[in-house]
Order: structure tokens, then C-alpha cells, then sequence
């Protein structure tokens, strides 16, 4: 971790040219140097890709603290280069605060569709989603929807089911050397699942 700290600083004037005019090279490198505190495996990736992964959080704004749960960057096995490399990833309360500082979007939610829960979609002309589920016993997982609303007034939504958002799960970049799925879709599957849609 001090060899890191030490590249870090080597780098701040490189940095300063690159950070967006809201974030200082300090506030960077602390977020930077929590980020991996807090995932240590990402001391194994190749330093270039862990700093643009930090700085592509930045120039969007979203905040890399996981009590926040707007982005990640995680530990990936590139085998073009043929070695670990750092991801950074938007979460889906990452990517609903990007729609709303569009300007574009007004209001938008993402939820879970469970086994047991009432769920109809109506399309045509006036397309609707019904939902309604009791607090327990909803059942497993069975797919999720967004819905949202423009400054326009208008609303629009997004239906997805289970086997639509494993599909994209399964072609995930977030592998290890072995193939094996690693990050949110194993932590927080859930929360994935809200992403996707």
C-alpha cells in the first residue's frame, strides 16, 4: 500500500490535467487510496488500468464509498493482456443519479419482481405495469423493471425476466482467470439485477 501511495504521488501532476475542475488531486488520491484499502486485490491489477478506473468515477462524480452504492471498481482477469486488470463499474444507484443530473429524467426506480408477487404488464397505447406483493414469503426471483418519468411529463418502463437478466450476467467481464463471476453479481445479486434492467 505505501509503494502504491507513492506512485500515486508521483503522479499529481498528471492527475491535476485530468480530474474534472470538481475534484482536487488530494480528494482524488484519498478516494483512490480508500478505494483500495478497502479491496486489497485490486493492488494486483496493472496500475494504468486502476488509476483511469478511478478517474473514469471521478469525471462522472460518482462516489467510489460502498455505503453509497454508486460504483465499484473491481478485479478482472484480461486475458487479451493476459493479466489482472481494474474495472470500474456504475452500480444502479450510480446510474440513476446520472439520469437525474441529465436534466432528461425527473424520477426513475428500479424494482424486483418475485415469484409470488402480482405482476401484469399492459402495452399499447397506454402501456402500464401492476405490481403488488405482500412483505414475505414473495418467492425467488423471477425478473425486474424500471420505470421512469421525463421532464416532459411523459413515463416509460423497462421489463426484463429472469432469463433475459442472467443472459447478460453470463457475459459479464467480471471474471477471474478461471472463468468464475466475481463482484456484485456474487455479493449483490439482487442489486445487479436492478442494474441490468
Amino acid at each position: 500500500m505505501d509503494r502504491f501511495k507513492q506512485e500515486l504521488a508521483m503522479r499529481e501532476s498528471h492527475l491535476r490535467s485530468l480530474l474534472p475542475q470538481s475534484m482536487t488531486v488530494d480528494k482524488f488520491q484519498g478516494v483512490v487510496v480508500a478505494a483500495v484499502a478497502d479491496n486489497m486485490d485490486l493492488l494486483e491489477c496493472d496500475r494504468g488500468s486502476l488509476l483511469k478506473a478511478c478517474l473514469s468515477a471521478a469525471e462522472l462524480g460518482l462516489s467510489l464509498n460502498k455505503s453509497m452504492g454508486e460504483a465499484d471498481i473491481l478485479k478482472v482477469w484480461d486475458g487479451r493482456l493476459k493479466k489482472n486488470v481494474a474495472q470500474f463499474r456504475p452500480r444502479y444507484k450510480g446510474l440513476m443519479k446520472l439520469a437525474m443530473q441529465s436534466g432528461e429524467v425527473l424520477k426513475i426506480e428500479s424494482r424486483l419482481v418475485h415469484a409470488n408477487d402480482l405482476f401484469e404488464v399492459v402495452e399499447g397505447l397506454d402501456s402500464s405495469i401492476i405490481h403488488k406483493h405482500g412483505l414475505s414469503n414473495r418467492g425467488e426471483m423471477i425478473g425486474a423493471y424500471c420505470v421512469w418519468k421525463l421532464k416532459n411529463g411523459e413515463t416509460q418502463f423497462e421489463v426484463m425476466n429472469k432469463e433475459q437478466i442472467l443472459s447478460i450476467r453470463e457475459r459479464s467481464s467480471a471474471k477471474t482467470k478461471d472463468g468464475n463471476i466475481v463482484g456484485p453479481w456474487k455479493t449483490d445479486e439482487a442489486e445487479m439485477w436492478r442494474k441490468t434492467v
